[in-house]
């Protein structure tokens, strides 16, 4: 008989700082999208950035971009994605970014609202960490 795992990922939180449409604010990021439990909707204007919140998203679980000077805001020198959410436990994940790559790759589980560091030494262990807590690989996804 063949096992199978089932994780549920629930997104709570996405910050983004310089990446693509989404700018930065005095001393914060640029944007901060909050969901829900149950079905969440972003819309909005072609050009708007939501297509832009996907790839963050991937970007923060598996730590690769398919062009860093071209999601990097123009004009700026480093950005950063942070993404908190549940599978099995809260977790949040944080990437820096220059036009040349990834910068900094953080991991935390969150516990009785503190953030305790899970350390891995590079990004890529970070990603391999990732997969092991969803159960799925980035191809996957």
């Amino acid at each position: 008989m063949v096992s199978v795992r089932y994780i549920i990922l629930m997104i709570l939180e996405v910050d983004l700082k310089n990446w693509k449409s989404h700018g930065e604010k005095n001393g914060g990021f640029g944007t901060v999208i909050r969901f829900e439990r149950g079905l969440n909707v972003i819309y909005g204007v072609n050009g708007s950035g939501k297509s832009s919140v996907a790839e963050a998203v991937a970007y923060a679980l598996f730590g690769e971009s398919p062009d860093f000077k071209r999601v990097l805001r123009s004009g700026k020198e480093r950005g950063e994605v942070r993404l908190l959410f549940e599978a099995g436990g809260v977790y949040e994940v944080r990437r820096s970014f220059t036009a040349k790559g990834t910068e900094e790759s953080e991991l935390f589980r969150i516990e009785d609202r503190k953030r305790v560091p899970i350390v891995l030494q590079r990004a890529k262990e970070i990603s391999l960490k990732v997969e092991e807590i969803l159960g799925v690989s980035k191809d996957l996804f």
